[in-house]
């Protein structure tokens, strides 16, 4: 009897074993099959970080679709070296002072400078609101720098750098620059031909064409091979026109474009705006981040980067300062204020009083904020 019971504890205990070892068994196979899904979830949702060359690669596409700019990110002291440095005495006192000012200078002719060739745009942000804005200042404007008179805001930068650049800035505008950031933009015309994107070659029957029927925006948006965009994804596809809207909308605020391409440019960016809009909101920021090479964790350049896309897509919250061209002397338009004869301290108090409008919004949003809770 006593053998017969050790026989069956015996089985009893094989048999629990076996079931362990199988339970065990399903147990690594579940963990394996939960760590591929989260994988390819990931992957999914990562796919702005990803090569799009690889993508490309493996798909039989070709060339990649989106390529990162920060290769494209001058350092400043290359270019200051190179030139005269134009010294301005005495600055304005800044009134913004919960304000901090960075100047973006997208140069588009490389060390051969042009005032034409400059777009500048101060990006503020304010400690206490946190809010931003960003204003692009156009360097036709008059202002006063040491040694030469009156002359465009455009020359302090062929002449100086960005180290003149910012002292004329404070001396006339009393806008203290902390930070700047230069870009070479004249590497956008190399990128747009890189991803076989729009050809910026606009004859009149295209123009005639664009006019009467809006259709025409999709043969802009696609390269000639159609086959390539049947084979990309509806999420690939909106990357890369978006792409090429952003940069056609660059380009053509540079002045690389004529009146026409401008035009369509315009209207490219009209309907880019759609598709950028369909993105997720975390898409849209990774996706921007990586189009202008804003691919590090400054958290300062990231907001620019932010600020600079919302702008390029949307003009809400864009003041632009700029000029027609239609006059030798001209006004200065500041979104809906005309400034007669280029007064600069009108130009400042404009500035300034576009940074309290911002903090006037902040200030209701809270308000209303609180009303509701």
């Amino acid at each position: 009897m006593r053998s017969k019971r050790i026989s069956t504890k015996n089985r009893n205990f094989r048999f629990l074993k076996k079931l362990l070892a199988v339970l065990l068994s399903l147990i690594i196979i579940s963990t394996s099959l939960a760590l591929a899904l989260i994988n390819s979830a990931l992957d999914e949702i990562s796919y702005a970080f990803v090569s799009e060359g690889e993508k490309n690669n493996q798909d039989g596409i070709g060339q990649a679709a989106i390529i990162d700019l920060s290769q494209y990110v001058l350092d400043l002291q290359d270019f200051d070296d190179q030139l005269e440095k134009v010294v301005v005495k005495g600055t304005n006192e800044d009134q913004a002072s919960n304000w901090q000012h960075d100047l973006i200078v997208l140069n588009l002719g490389d060390k051969e400078k042009t005032n034409n060739n400059v777009m500048m745009a101060i990006f503020s942000q304010n400690s206490v609101s946190h809010r931003q804005v960003l204003q692009f200042v156009s360097p036709n404007i008059y202002v006063n720098f040491a040694g030469m008179g009156n002359n465009p805001l455009g020359q302090s930068w062929l002449y100086g750098g960005a180290t003149a650049l910012s002292s004329t800035l404070a001396h006339n505008l009393g806008i203290h620059i902390t930070n700047t950031y230069l870009l070479n933009a004249s590497k956008l015309v190399d990128l747009v031909d890189s991803i076989k994107g729009i050809a910026l070659k606009i004859d009149d029957s295209t123009l005639a064409s664009l006019e009467k029927n809006e259709l025409m925006l999709e043969n802009l948006l696609n390269s000639d091979d159609k086959a390539e965009h049947k084979k990309m994804n509806i999420k690939e596809y909106k990357e890369k026109s978006i792409a090429n809207g952003v940069l056609a909308v660059s380009y053509a605020s540079l002045g690389g474009l004529d009146e026409k391409g401008q035009l369509v440019a315009a209207v490219l960016l009209q309907q880019i705006s759609k598709e950028f809009n369909d993105l997720k909101l975390l898409d849209r920021w990774h996706f921007v981040r990586r189009l202008l090479g804003c691919l590090t964790t400054d958290a300062s350049r990231f907001s620019i980067a932010k600020t600079l896309a919302k702008s390029l897509i949307s003009n809400e919250e864009l003041v632009c300062m700029q000029l027609p061209k239609t006059s030798d002397q001209p006004d200065l338009v500041l979104g809906n204020v005309t400034i007669k004869n280029l007064d600069i301290v009108a130009i400042r108090k404009q500035f300034l009083s576009n940074l309290d409008a911002e903090n006037a919004d902040a200030n209701s949003e809270s308000v209303e904020s609180s009303a509701t809770n």
